[in-house]
């Protein structure tokens, strides 16, 4: 993990998704390529700025850790989260998925429409 990063905290707010919502975003999320991977160096610098350009164009991302330790993976998939201002909807094995609302966006829930990986 790199140093420079804040040690990532418990949000002090329950999240605003409901459990159908992420129950729906997880089914969604099993379609989708990992975006985003989190190699040796961790959550640096060049990850948060992949993942924050990658997001002005998704809404659901999912993410390949590497790390063979499951507190690590966990800890950097929060970080990451964090970081890009996103939430960790869910996590199996090596991947994680990571969703944020569009900026500007008043909703707490996902929208009913399909979240595909296609380029705009």
């Amino acid at each position: 993990m790199s140093d420079d990063l804040p040690e990532p905290t418990a949000p002090s707010t329950p999240s605003d998704l409901t459990g159908k919502a992420r129950s729906r975003l997880r089914g969604l999320g099993m379609a989708l390529k990992p975006a985003v991977l989190i190699g040796k160096a961790g959550v640096s610098a060049p990850v948060i700025a992949e993942t924050t350009a990658l997001f002005e164009r998704h809404t659901l991302l999912k993410i390949r850790l590497t790390s063979n330790d499951r507190k690590e993976r966990a800890h950097q998939a929060q970080a990451l989260a964090e970081a890009v201002g996103a939430e960790v909807v869910g996590t199996s094995g090596k991947t994680a998925l990571l969703h944020r609302l569009p900026p500007g966006s008043t909703k707490t829930n996902p929208p009913d429409q399909e979240i595909t990986d296609d380029e705009p």
